[in-house]
């Protein structure tokens, strides 16, 4: 059986680091934490957590996780034909 190759030709992400790429992998080699306490909603207790913060996207009559998802996919595409 030959083994089947892979190519990555574009990445796309989304993070608490970062809105894209670039800005996320920045922050990771700055040893930066994407952790800060919960804004979002109200909640009873201060816990930290890896949340995208607001205004990253523009607003859409979306739920957020589509929002996440299709800026990431928007990524991958404008790093694999940007070359």
């Amino acid at each position: 059986m030959t083994p089947k190759r892979i190519f990555v030709t574009g990445m796309g992400m989304i993070s608490p680091l970062g809105a894209d790429v670039p800005n996320s992998l920045q922050a990771l080699h700055g040893s930066n934490s994407g952790l800060k306490p919960l804004t979002r909603f109200p909640a009873p207790c201060l816990l930290p957590v890896g949340e995208i913060q607001a205004g990253t996207l523009p607003p859409e009559p979306i739920p957020a996780t589509h929002q996440y998802a299709l800026a990431a996919a928007f990524e991958v595409f404008r790093t694999c034909t940007s070359k």
